[in-house]
Parts: C-alpha cells; sequence; structure tokens
C-alpha cells in the first residue's frame, strides 16, 4: 500500500516517564468529527516489556496495516517511511520545533539515521 496525505493534527506523547511513546500524524482535526476517510500514521514504542519495537499502523477508511520501519526520511515539512510490509507512506505535515525535534530523536533512537541525514 502507498498512502500519502497532508497530516492536520500531529502528537507526540509519552506516559509512564516516557515508558511509552505515541506519534500521530493524522488528516482529520481532533474536533470530534469522525471521517470514515480520513487517513492516519501511529508509531509507538512501549519501553516496559520487550521486545523494544517501534512499530507503525496507518489508517485509511476501513483499510489499515503496519508493520516495522525499514528506512525513513524527515524534514520540517514531510515524513516517509517504508515499511517491511510493503507499505510506502509519505505525509505533509506542520509542526512546533519541540514536537518535531522528539519525533527526530525517537525514530533516530530506534531506527538511525535519516534517508536525507
Amino acid at each position: 500500500m502507498n498512502l500519502e496525505f497532508e497530516a492536520r493534527s500531529v502528537s507526540y506523547e509519552e506516559a509512564l516517564g516516557g515508558d511509552i511513546i505515541q506519534v500521530v500524524l493524522d488528516e482529520n482535526l481532533e474536533d470530534g468529527t469522525y471521517n470514515t476517510a480520513a487517513r492516519s500514521l501511529c508509531f509507538s514504542i512501549n519501553y516496559e516489556f520487550p521486545p523494544y519495537d517501534l512499530s507503525f499502523e496507518w489508517a485509511y477508511g476501513d483499510d489499515f496495516g503496519g508493520g516495522k520501519a525499514l528506512k525513513y526520511s524527515i524534514c520540517n515539512s514531510e515524513f516517509s517511511v517504508f515499511l517491511d510490509s510493503g507499505s510506502c507512506i509519505k505525509v505533509g505535515f506542520s509542526t512546533n520545533l519541540s514536537t518535531y525535534n522528539n519525533i527526530v530523536d525517537l525514530l533516530k533512537r530506534e531506527i538511525g539515521e535519516s534517508l536525507n541525514a
């Protein structure tokens, strides 16, 4: 599956003192409306229980999938990830510097350098 969209909402959340981290790039704003055709990408890691793998999940209406990242590229307005399931996800986005830096640090720590580094 190749999926491309513009994220209107970007979040980076930590729980349990950073033991659980979740990043969501979502086409739909978090305004309480439910759009069945909205596209989203979520990646998360749970350091509480091994194995500590960063997992990716994407959704496009009723279609969804996921996998582990083989490689990625990121800059301040675009994120692309290539998954072991054969999926390629490309997301345009805008966020504040703190959120962007947190996302980049997580990706570097868990996957390595970006293709565009």
